[in-house]
């Protein structure tokens, strides 16, 4: 028997987690006509409203079980969405906080979720297949985690996938609008607008020949609605991404295309400080679009384009 949501209209979906994933996950649910709610330790309010306008926010530790109970109780979710999570830097610097965040943070809402029947949608990583695979990378392919952030993110799908009506997402590295921290990726397409916008030259020093999965968020706050709707599925895990690499020679092309700056490119080796994955091929997405109908909508290109009017509305 598949696994089923389903939904009804004005559905109320609490998200766990307040950053980048959380934040247009909760403005692509209201987009439908659904209720968000935002359940996060230390908002940064600031960034989370140059996304999404509301105060909608409770503030409670996921490690903390009865924070997480009060939430449920009090809001009465027909569904959640769980993205918080201690990210790939900060794992690194504090494995211990990591664990506690990632590991037991995630069994303290299976646990609740699965106690008051509410289901769950999960927030995983691609970061659980490895680094610099040759082969197609479906849902079977074993894991190989490299990294702290890797393996919490290995021990937490472990815990969901006890619970029947839950459903895993596993998400490429991401890249969108955010005021905030983001991925090395991110950064440097944030630098390179801000200085088109500004009519200024740009030079980055980058692994020029390497090519990486990058998601625009837009498209995975997609994925996690449709998770979150969808119904007789037959399957628990998902891959998630944009079903293409992209090169830093891309991003500075679509700098010269829009804003006409000269871009430099500087070889370098981000070596140990690196922290997104680096693979020879995309991850085979079948499965969602045949079951959550999943189809990403934004090349690039398209992608530069909203992000570069994005920040321009920062400034208005």
């Amino acid at each position: 028997m598949g696994i089923a949501i389903g939904y009804t209209y004005r559905m109320k979906v609490l998200i766990t987690g307040g950053g980048v994933v959380g934040t247009y996950a909760a403005k692509e649910a209201e987009g439908r006509g659904f209720t968000p709610r935002i359940f996060e330790l230390k908002p940064d309010e600031d960034s989370i409203k140059s996304v999404w306008e509301t105060e909608d926010i409770v503030i409670g530790d996921i490690s903390k079980k009865e924070d997480i109970e009060k939430v449920i109780e009090d809001f009465g979710p027909d569904v959640i969405v769980h993205t918080a999570a201690l990210r790939q830097r900060m794992a690194m610097v504090d494995p211990d906080r990591a664990r506690l965040v990632n590991v037991e943070g995630t069994r303290n809402v299976v646990e609740i979720a699965s106690s008051k029947n509410v289901p769950l949608v999960h927030i995983s990583s691609d970061t659980i297949y490895g680094t610099s695979l040759d082969d197609t990378i479906t849902e079977d392919t074993p894991l190989d985690p490299k990294t702290i952030y890797a393996e919490t993110k290995v021990e937490a799908e472990k815990i969901v996938q006890d619970y029947d009506k839950a459903i895993i997402l596993r998400s490429t590295s991401l890249y969108a609008p955010w005021k905030g921290a983001a991925s090395t990726f991110n950064e440097i397409v944030r630098s390179i607008i801000y200085a088109g916008i500004e009519g200024k030259d740009f030079e980055m020093a980058v692994p020029v020949a390497e090519r990486s999965e990058q998601l625009y968020v837009k498209d995975l706050a997609s994925a996690i609605l449709n998770a979150a709707t969808a119904q007789n599925l037959q399957h628990k895990v998902f891959n998630v991404g944009a079903g293409r690499l992209v090169s830093y020679g891309e991003i500075a092309d679509a700098a010269r295309e829009l804003f006409g700056i000269k871009v430099t490119l500087t070889d370098a080796d981000f070596g140990k400080e690196r922290v997104q994955s680096v693979r020879a091929v995309p991850l085979d997405i079948t499965r969602a679009k045949e079951e959550l109908n999943y189809n990403p909508a934004f090349t690039f290109d398209k992608a530069f384009k909203y992000y570069t009017n994005t920040i321009k509305s920062w400034n208005q």
